[in-house]
């Protein structure tokens, strides 16, 4: 079974993509991996089944509008 993937630019319906590898699918898998390790470090004891944040006091405090939004 082959696995295709695009994206597609309206209106010009303009395409980008082509056949998925298994590299492909096992970069995504690391990709996730790694995000899903660097979250676990804004919730209470890395428990991601309870997922609770940490209090906001753990969270530097930013003067950017732009992050703010």
């Amino acid at each position: 079974m082959a696995i295709k993937a695009f994206e597609i630019y309206f209106p010009g319906m303009n395409a980008i993509g082509g056949d998925v590898t298994q590299d492909d699918i096992d970069e995504v898998i690391q990709k996730i991996i790694q995000d899903v390790d660097f979250q676990k470090q804004f919730i209470v004891d890395q428990d991601v089944v309870q997922n609770i944040a940490l209090p906001h006091k753990n969270f530097q405090r930013t003067t950017s509008a732009k992050k703010c939004e």
